[in-house]
């Protein structure tokens, strides 16, 4: 899998109504090689057409693409696999690192960690029914043997690749400490499967301190993917290359025209773009009012010429959204702190035998656990 996915080295995340098609294309134009769809819900997206139809479209550009589920029955997880065209993605992905409250309600996410039998099982029946790969998501315990146990096991279940966040469940929102960079490194020589470290990618200098630090095999990034699409563009100067948001912006609007998506994801996007530059939307109380207010792509994209306007009058120039500085190295990967011995690394010939028999099933039946729905 990895191979045909041409060993990428830069990953947009899946983001909840963000990471949606125009955003993709802009990230690819600007230096990601791989991109993950947003969240799909697995029930809905086997009982809904009209869910199909609105969650998920593509191009021939859009290559390569994971496609992630959340999903909490073996049954019904493999069911969403099977009605997806093998032809439009190369893997599907288990959401296995959403550590937010909606998860929790839902039963999904980080919050299926608990329970490694089900884990197991969702990844296990995929990938001995279904014909797309799959892969998985995943965050770590504050407990390192359980860390290796619980990404070993996703591995022997069937999954190719391993995403992991370096940060625990509880370690999210605003007072969030930095992503624990060895922790993924331990795994990385744990697991006979590429790995895809995800955390503290704020800046494009990261990729490489992050390779090196964790010696996986690509890094993702999220939120700051959001604020710069062009973070993985590696040309020399600022962080977009010499790029003005604002431009930024119009191209996104563009692609926006050509693969149309909901008003609520253009606006989303658009706020984090302009608020923060110099002469931003922070500086023009009306034009944040207006692109709120905004009903259609050209009503965002009047709000986005006027404040262009604006800012020349005011003699800002083409500057590109200001970043904080990365946090040194030392503090981010925590490489100072010892780690306890890890355990053995599985056996690289293993990789060919058959798997071990899928863990039994809870009794308790999860088919009719409700799993919210994303609010807007």
């Amino acid at each position: 899998l990895w191979d045909a996915m041409g060993r990428p080295r830069t990953v947009c995340a899946p983001m909840v109504e963000q990471s949606e098609l125009a955003f993709r294309l802009l990230c690819r134009k600007y230096g990601t090689d791989l991109c993950y769809t947003p969240m799909i819900h697995s029930r809905l997206w086997v009982e809904s057409p009209s869910y199909r139809r609105e969650i998920f479209s593509t191009c021939g550009e859009d290559r390569p693409l994971i496609v992630q589920f959340c999903a909490n029955d073996p049954d019904t997880f493999a069911a969403a696999v099977r009605k997806l065209d093998p032809a439009t993605c190369d893997a599907v992905d288990l959401n296995l690192g959403c550590p937010q409250g909606i998860a929790k309600r839902g039963n999904y996410g980080s919050f299926l960690m608990d329970d490694m039998q089900l884990v197991y099982s969702l990844i296990n029946r995929v990938h001995t029914t279904c014909d797309i790969p799959i892969t998985a998501k995943i965050r770590v315990f504050d407990d390192l043997a359980q860390t290796l146990q619980y990404a070993k096991m996703c591995v022997d279940a069937g999954a190719q690749v391993l995403t992991v966040h370096g940060r625990t469940r509880d370690n999210k929102g605003a007072g969030a400490t930095p992503a624990d960079w060895s922790l993924i490194k331990a795994v990385k020589e744990h697991v006979p499967v590429p790995v895809i470290a995800n955390g503290n990618i704020f800046h494009n200098g990261d990729v490489a301190a992050c390779l090196e630090a964790t010696q996986a095999d690509a890094v993702m990034s999220a939120e700051w993917l959001r604020r710069n699409p062009a973070l993985f563009n590696g040309t020399a100067g600022s962080e977009t290359g010499g790029l003005c948001v604002l431009d930024i912006s119009s191209e996104y609007l563009d692609l926006c025209a050509a693969h149309p998506c909901p008003i609520s994801f253009i606006r989303a996007h658009l706020f984090k773009l302009l608020t923060g530059i110099s002469g931003g939307l922070q500086n023009y109380p009306e034009l944040r009012q207006a692109l709120q207010d905004a009903k259609s792509e050209a009503g965002m994209r009047e709000a986005l010429e006027e404040l262009r306007r604006k800012r020349t009058a005011a003699g800002f120039g083409p500057e590109i959204k200001p970043l904080p500085k990365p946090l040194p190295l030392s503090d981010r990967s925590q490489e100072t702190k010892p780690l306890p011995t890890p355990l053995p690394s599985p056996d690289q010939s293993q990789a060919t035998k058959s798997l071990p028999t899928p863990l039994p099933v809870p009794e308790q039946s999860l088919e009719t656990t409700s799993i919210p729905i994303p609010k807007p």
